[in-house]
């Protein structure tokens, strides 16, 4: 007899991205717990308003989700892995972020160097000074150098357009 079937995320090596419509259903699936998360919505309303089917969000974020008296719950955190952009003083580059705290601190690192760079506010780079993230024993520390990261919005390097890698 077969083993359980898993539905987790298919994943490539770590070398190459997820293909674009992995990525794509990655990204509606990920969108969808998120605001579950967030704003509390149903897994109905939040496929429909992550533009996703609840088919797909069963299949793949299954093991996100729990069902308790005939509703889907989501579970505080996940184990998924996304491609994310991640700033480096060489450019920025797409590393697979694993979970969705990870996720959610990459983003508000994300949304503190948008801050400093439209407003020159950076107060809320503060908290990523000296911290890193962990990617195959390999340490990424978040820039927080303001030099740097004028130099690269300069050179058009800092897109806030996507946040998620979405071509392999």
């Amino acid at each position: 007899m077969r083993g359980k079937r898993s539905h987790a995320l298919k994943r490539k090596p770590s070398s190459a991205g997820p293909t674009a419509s992995q990525a794509e259903a990655q990204l509606r699936v990920l969108h969808a717990l998120a605001l579950m998360r967030r704003e509390g919505l149903s897994l109905s309303a939040a496929t429909t308003r992550a533009r996703g089917a609840r088919r797909t969000t069963l299949k793949y974020g299954r093991e996100a989700l729990r069902k308790r008296a005939g509703r889907y719950r989501v579970l505080p955190t996940d184990r998924y892995e996304a491609w994310m952009q991640f700033p480096t003083e060489k450019g920025a580059v797409a590393l697979p972020i694993r979970g969705a705290r990870a996720r959610g601190r990459l983003s508000r690192f994300w949304a503190a160097v948008d801050r400093y760079l439209t407003t020159g506010d950076a107060s809320r780079l503060r908290p990523f000074r000296g911290r890193a993230i962990h990617i195959g024993g390999v340490r990424y520390p978040f820039l927080t150098d303001l030099t740097t990261l004028d130099r690269l919005a300069n050179a058009g390097e800092v897109s806030f357009e996507s946040l998620y890698e979405t071509t392999a």
